[in-house]
């Protein structure tokens, strides 16, 4: 699978895993460079929300695990309530690059 192909099916895996917590979440991203993508929630709170961020984590794993995302680097992160200005912004010093951006829910 090309890496193109590979981003698209983890952006709708992604959609649908922030659909299933959306009492939970705000808005979610996805930050590209390349062939590294961020994958960025905003919680609703303001509070860290352990549960949520254990559930990212899980995520994040079993991407990890799965052989059909074997050309991509993949970083996961749950931030409190900001602005979506905020958000690319926060990506970008994440990722040390100008990245692209794209909201995936919210």
């Amino acid at each position: 699978m090309k890496i193109a192909d590979q981003i698209i099916r983890i952006e709708r895996l992604f959609h649908e895993w922030t659909l299933q917590r959306k009492n939970k979440i705000q808005s979610a991203y996805i930050a590209q460079h390349e062939n590294a993508l961020l994958l960025l929630i905003v919680q609703k709170k303001v509070e860290h929300d352990e549960d949520l961020n254990d559930e990212l984590s899980d995520f994040s794993f079993d991407i990890a695990n799965d052989k059909c995302f074997d050309l991509l680097h993949i970083d996961v992160i749950a931030i409190p309530t900001v602005s979506p200005e905020a958000v690319e912004s926060f990506s970008m010093e994440v990722m040390n690059a100008t990245v692209e951006v794209r909201r995936v829910y919210g």
